[in-house]
């Protein structure tokens, strides 16, 4: 049998190497995304949301102030500055640093601000009418051009979002949506919707009061993180405050989840990098 193999093209056993990990966390306010976050390697934070005070005096965070007027521009310009650092210094973040994005709302904002700021010239036509559809048109294309700069990464990246629960859209003029009750990251029009491939893991995050008296925790419970009971009292152990932060890697009903970098992990996980390593796909070294 006679296999051709293009120029610069390698079958998935020649590639040797760490694989980047593209990972977006999910989870309302205050479910510790930011703190699970910071347990990655070397992490280099594109702070948008100004959210990185419980970490003040870390030597191991590297802080990209994007809320500064010296980085972030005027009002409206935000967009288009955040794009033009990401293909300038994207490419120079080595691959043992995690660029982390705090956080997806603020780019959304940051999108909407720069439409009005040039609504004017990019929304009306030749014959003069206002095209109504243009600004989502263009924020379909503005979020894969996002994905495509962090991929282009040597680095691992890590979005944060925030999530909102919505209904799926009808599939049927005149018909009102099925609801699912799936949750989604926050990010209005069809963006939101195709976020999500363009990463190579996405969880949700929830947070938890530490269990005070273990007799009620049920077998069930016990199966979706795969451990004994012991094995549960042990990992809320290693939270040191009262409450535990922890990642669904699994879909179900309520979300879609997305595990590329993980075997067969278990459908809750501790919050963090050491948890996350455990269950990686092994990967081919030189």
């Amino acid at each position: 049998m006679s296999i051709y193999i293009p120029p610069n093209c390698n079958s998935l056993d020649k590639i040797v190497g760490r694989q980047q990990i593209r990972l977006g966390v999910q989870g309302f306010p205050g479910s510790g995304k930011t703190w699970a976050a910071m347990t990655f390697r070397n992490p280099i934070v594109l702070n948008l949301d100004r959210g990185l005070g419980a970490h003040q005096g870390r030597p191991d965070i590297i802080e990209i102030p994007f809320y500064k007027p010296e980085l972030s521009g005027k009002r409206g310009e935000l967009k288009d500055k955040l794009v033009l650092w990401l293909e300038k210094e994207g490419p120079k973040i080595s691959e043992e640093q995690t660029l982390v994005i705090d956080g997806l709302s603020a780019t959304e904002v940051a999108y909407h601000q720069w439409f009005s700021a040039n609504e004017s010239s990019l929304a009306i036509t030749k014959e003069g009418t206002y095209n109504k559809f243009i600004e989502w048109q263009i924020k379909e294309k503005y979020y894969p051009e996002l994905g495509y700069l962090f991929k282009s990464f040597k680095c691992d990246v890590i979005l944060l979002a925030h999530e909102a629960e919505r209904p799926d859209k009808s599939t049927t003029p005149g018909q009102p949506g099925s609801y699912t009750g799936k949750i989604r990251p926050i990010l209005t029009g069809k963006a939101g919707d195709q976020l999500i491939r363009d990463y190579t893991d996405w969880f949700r995050q929830s947070c938890s009061d530490k269990p005070t008296d273990f007799s009620g925790i049920k077998p069930e419970s016990l199966a979706n993180w795969r451990m004994t009971l012991d094995e549960f009292k042990k990992m809320c152990a290693t939270f040191t405050g009262s409450t535990i932060y922890f990642w669904q890697t699994q879909g179900d009903d309520k979300f879609d989840a997305k595990a590329s970098s993980l075997v067969s992990p278990p459908k809750f996980i501790p919050a963090n990098w050491e948890s996350f390593s455990k269950y990686m796909r092994k990967q081919t070294t030189t």
